[in-house]
């Protein structure tokens, strides 16, 4: 019944559109007129257009071809094909000789608003078996990272690093990638433990402070770093000497956006270093860099005059173990000693530790009473 049913064909009353029954006709759209119609001139110079197609790209490649032709014919019949080939290159008098080729048919690249369509779907002349289980996927994945693990025991081992120090007396005179590269000396290249505590930043200056003086960077500091709400930038000021008699004298001379870019996450090694190359000795040395600052939009400050003196402190306690545990990532020594300091404290802790007796909860005595604090080490607040 569906497929010998014929759809009825229905119109709007109030749309204007009247069907007659000549539309379904399709006699009615046969041309009976025999006499000529004349066409207009401008129609016929499109039809008998003998001007460019506007894809120069289309004729460039016709013309080439036309001329590799020509050129073979030339040199089947034993004549040079020289003068062709200066023909071809000769350049065209008209400007739009010079344009670029442009094409609307060659030019495959893909489109910004156009996507290739992405089936996803299951082939079925693949075999069942082609298919992995779950628990097969899982067994592979396991046995790879077993895999990993242990390429990378090998690395770590004591022989792979004795390896290396074999490795390193060996002298390069080839570089890896660039063949016209030639060696100009040869350092030993190890980690500076001298300068390994102090926290180095690469700080990135759009404009210098001052009248294009670069050298009042070195004893440049910045300050006043603050940020007025959540959603604006951090601000910042930089100061340089101000008199050479006193050196803790300081003047503010520009205004600064500052960004604070980390170079290095949590758990992970340094990636990005500080290489210190001293050709008299003959040694090159590097230090980690754990930051970026990036100095942007410089502008002069407001307040004239701005002049600030400073000072150094000394180093406390906690400046010095902050410093020891950066120099025991290079210093095996220095490691032994935080474990050993570490191990003491720890001991000591829990030998001093209180005991508490849950016998008396309800007495006067209860765990209220007992002082948690370390009393051999004062606490100094500073306004």
């Amino acid at each position: 019944v569906e497929v010998s049913y014929r759809w009825k064909l229905h119109s709007e009353p109030d749309l204007g559109v009247p069907l007659a029954p000549s539309a379904m006709d399709p006699s009615s759209y046969n041309f009976s007129h025999t006499e000529d119609v004349p066409l207009h001139p401008d129609d016929a110079n499109l039809l008998d257009w003998k001007g460019s197609m506007g894809d120069t790209a289309a004729e460039e490649l016709k013309r080439s071809r036309d001329n590799a032709r020509a050129a073979a014919r030339l040199a089947l019949m034993g004549k040079s094909p020289t003068k062709l080939q200066e023909k071809a290159k000769s350049p065209l008098s008209t400007s739009a000789s010079t344009k670029k080729a442009f094409s609307r048919v060659l030019n495959e690249g893909m489109q910004s608003w156009m996507k290739k369509t992405t089936y996803i779907t299951n082939d079925y002349t693949r075999k069942v078996h082609d298919f992995k289980s779950l628990a097969k996927t899982k067994q592979e994945l396991a046995e790879d990272l077993e895999v990993r693990q242990q390429k990378i025991s090998q690395r770590r081992s004591a022989s792979a690093v004795s390896k290396t120090f074999e490795e390193c007396k060996q002298s390069v005179r080839k570089h890896p990638s660039r063949k016209n590269v030639t060696p100009v000396a040869e350092m030993e290249f190890l980690p500076d433990i001298q300068h390994w505590g102090h926290a180095y930043t690469h700080v990135v200056v759009d404009k210098s402070p001052g009248e294009d003086d670069v050298g009042l960077m070195d004893k440049a500091f910045v300050a006043n770093v603050q940020k007025k709400d959540a959603t604006a930038r951090m601000t910042c000021q930089m100061f340089v000497p101000n008199d050479e008699s006193n050196p803790g004298s300081y003047q503010g001379v520009q205004q600064y956006e500052l960004d604070v870019v980390p170079l290095k996450e949590e758990d992970t090694p340094h990636v990005n270093f500080c290489i210190w190359v001293d050709p008299e000795s003959g040694k090159a040395s590097y230090v980690p860099i754990s930051s970026r600052v990036q100095l942007s939009i410089g502008r002069p400050l407001k307040k004239k005059n701005y002049k600030m003196n400073v000072s150094r402190r000394q180093m406390d306690d906690n400046d010095r173990r902050e410093m020891e545990e950066r120099i025991a990532l290079v210093d095996a020594d220095m490691e032994e000693k935080l474990n050993a300091a570490d191990t003491g404290a720890s001991a000591g802790v829990s030998k001093n530790k209180p005991v508490l007796n849950d016998d008396d909860d309800d007495s006067d005595d209860s765990d209220h009473d007992v002082s948690f604090m370390n009393k051999s080490k004062p606490v100094v607040a500073e306004d």
